[in-house]
């Protein structure tokens, strides 16, 4: 999932919008992620939010 702490303050954001930019990847595409399969506990619902993209070609 995407932790939006680090994703600032590590230079996520500003990497991949200059990528885009300048034409390497592909749009961003987001998904709700469910982390544990088969968890029957507290965190069975845990959900995060997965950013996709693909080199561009």
């Amino acid at each position: 999932g995407i932790n939006g702490v680090a994703f600032d303050k590590y230079g996520f954001g500003s990497t991949i919008a200059t990528l885009s930019a300048d034409g390497l990847i592909t749009d961003l595409n987001f998904y709700h992620t469910q982390y544990y399969d088969n968890a029957e506990d507290e965190h069975a619902g845990d959900r995060g939010l997965t950013a996709c993209f693909h080199t561009a070609s």
